[in-house]
């Protein structure tokens, strides 16, 4: 197993676990978080542990599995904020 392949996947995944807590923290502020880019980076990470030797995508499934769960949560949540900002602005037809 390439030891810094492993390690770069780490780091990354770690940096996208600690964006995703900041951009949740920013919504509870009552602001937008930008999310500019972060599918593209998903989509990376996850190809990059599809490419991954079989030890290390056994490795990172679980953590994986939780971060899409956390993603699905989060996009429920930012949906759920705009819908408000939405109808707090008058633009909404509730």
């Amino acid at each position: 197993m390439n030891k810094d392949f492993a390690a770069a996947l780490k780091t990354e995944f770690t940096a996208m676990e600690d964006y995703l807590t900041a951009a949740s923290d920013v919504m509870k502020s009552g602001y937008m978080p930008d999310m500019t880019g972060f599918d593209r980076r998903v989509a990376i990470l996850c190809d990059a542990i599809k490419s991954a030797e079989p030890p290390l995508q056994k490795e990172y499934k679980p953590r994986l599995v939780q971060f899409q769960e956390r993603l699905d949560e989060f996009q429920k949540k930012m949906q759920t904020f705009h819908d408000l900002q939405t109808k707090q602005r008058g633009h909404g037809n509730a």
